[in-house]
């Protein structure tokens, strides 16, 4: 005989629950976001990797090409072919048009569809067809992409550029701390650079992203706020740390111009078509550790793994936009007065939840003391 349960709870997507401390402190809560290190460990590295870009529903890309971008340096690959750095920077810029698309649908409904639909025909001119990328192999990509009707991205970079001249410049949240974001060697933005650049008190300084675990460090290590510090600092990732190294602006729109801008470019490439599609990689691994970074559309996601001789997982971290805008987030947070405040907090800080996708002025506010 079965047994049928019944889960009376009511869910509502559109809802943000804020922890007040005693001290007037406010954090947006983190409690159902557990971290999944512990449950990898013991696991091939492979397929680790792999199976990473099911951690989240809403950035399966950018887990996917953290995870891959973990094993090229696992197995030796220091120099990808051009080829799949094209296919891979489509594949970014396609998750980055998907995910801002999502944040407007309730204010610009045209461009959120047309977005939405040029990046699906994005990802499935380089084979991602379904909801989880298999594209990305430790060195290179599964293929090129094969020509695709690129009418629909040329009219939705006219009709960006249209809104951009028609919007106001986002309002400053007052930030005034560390900016941090993945550059190329000249200094420029490049979501799958190997340097990352921090911009602190106006001045610019940069490190190679193998050295990210001796200088960010979480000062609550394994917690699903772990508040991580650069060199003893805070910080924060994302299109608003971005918008620091360039003079571009931060929001939403702008993010989408910036993306289908960069999709024309490599479209016209005749690299992104090419056959040369994975660099000669080890068939067992030359290092014990690989730290993957993609500066994803919310911001820096960072896989890092270490292994034993076999291949076996022994340690990982995965450090989330979401976790290290946390103290950002947290000040502006304790900072606002009113609900509507916090709203707007919340949406600046962008974190990977449901409730930034409400209409403007719907994201139901719960605040609860610790």
């Amino acid at each position: 005989m079965t047994e049928t349960l019944g889960i009376d709870l009511d869910i509502n997507p559109f809802e943000a629950v804020v922890v007040e401390e005693e001290d007037g402190t406010r954090h947006f809560d983190l409690s159902t976001f557990p971290r999944v290190e512990h449950l990898l460990i013991g696991k091939p590295v492979d397929v680790v990797a792999d199976s990473v870009k099911m951690l989240c529903g809403i950035c399966p890309i950018s887990h996917h090409l953290a995870g891959m971008r973990a094993l090229d340096q696992i197995y030796g690959a220091t120099h990808l072919p051009e080829t799949a750095l094209d296919v891979r920077l489509l594949l970014h810029y396609a998750s980055v048009l998907d995910l801002a698309a999502g944040r407007l649908l309730f204010t610009n409904r045209e461009v959120a569809v047309a977005a939405k639909k040029v990046a699906r025909d994005a990802c499935a001119a380089i084979g991602m067809t379904g909801h989880f990328p298999s594209v990305a192999v430790p060195g290179g990509v599964t293929q090129a992409a094969t020509e695709w009707d690129l009418e629909p991205l040329h009219r939705l970079v006219g009709k960006l550029k249209e809104v951009l001249n028609t919007s106001p410049a986002h309002v400053s949240s007052g930030y005034v701390g560390t900016n941090v974001a993945l550059v190329s060697r000249n200094g420029e933005l490049n979501p799958l650079g190997d340097i990352v650049g921090v911009i602190r008190d106006g001045s610019f300084s940069s490190f190679p992203v193998t050295d990210w675990t001796a200088r960010v460090v979480e000062s609550r290590p394994g917690s699903v706020s772990p508040f991580p510090l650069l060199d003893g600092q805070s910080y924060r990732v994302g299109p608003r740390a971005r918008a620091a190294f360039s003079c571009v602006d931060g929001d939403t729109i702008a993010e989408l111009y910036d993306a289908a801008v960069a999709m024309v470019e490599l479209a016209a490439k005749p690299s992104l078509y090419g056959d040369d599609l994975r660099a000669d990689v080890s068939e067992t691994p030359v290092s014990q550790t690989g730290t993957g970074i993609v500066d994803s559309p919310r911001g820096i996601l960072v896989h890092h793994y270490e292994i034993d001789e076999n291949g076996i997982l022994t340690g990982a971290q995965i450090l989330t936009p979401t976790a290290q805008n946390d103290p950002w987030l947290t000040q502006m947070l304790t900072d606002a007065h009113t609900e509507e405040e916090m709203e707007r907090a919340i949406r600046i800080a962008d974190p990977c939840v449901p409730c930034v996708s409400a209409p403007p002025g719907k994201m139901t506010i719960k605040v609860k003391e610790d």
